[in-house]
């Protein structure tokens, strides 16, 4: 199986540090990445300015369906997480609410505004990279 060419790519937390590395990665593959960031942690510098780029938090469930609509998304490469081991411990429900539930939006956002398909039936499938950030501390008694 090879990867289509000319993806449009939504990365969420893609001014951050590991999502800024995969929108360079993206370009460099010839894919056409969109960042959705609210900037918490990321910069807005961290973006090329050849870049789409909308400030906001996947919380906002219509901001999601918005951009997936408007921009045409063929994929998604999720990021927007908060990753701080340390605070996770000390507020496991902000690291709940914002990893998992938001996380959940845009799924909910992904499935209400379906992704744009490319080529054939064999190259329709949706790249959706997730990174889930450990969570034993809300599960531990």
């Amino acid at each position: 199986y090879s990867m289509p060419k000319n993806l449009k790519v939504l990365v969420t937390g893609g001014a951050g540090y590991i999502g800024s590395h995969a929108v360079l990665a993206l370009k460099d593959a010839g894919h056409r990445p969109v960042v959705v960031d609210n900037l918490v942690t990321g910069f807005r510098w961290a973006i090329p300015n050849d870049v789409p780029f909308v400030e906001g938090n996947i919380a906002d469930e219509a901001l999601l369906a918005g951009t997936l609509r408007d921009h045409g998304i063929d994929a998604i490469m999720h990021f927007a997480a908060n990753a701080l081991v340390g605070e996770s411990m000390q507020n496991p429900s902000k690291y709940f609410r914002n990893n998992i539930a938001n996380g959940v939006n845009l799924l909910d956002a992904a499935v209400e505004v379906p992704l744009h398909s490319t080529g054939d039936a064999s190259r329709r499938s949706a790249l959706l990279v997730v990174r889930i950030l450990p969570i034993f501390s809300l599960l531990a008694p």
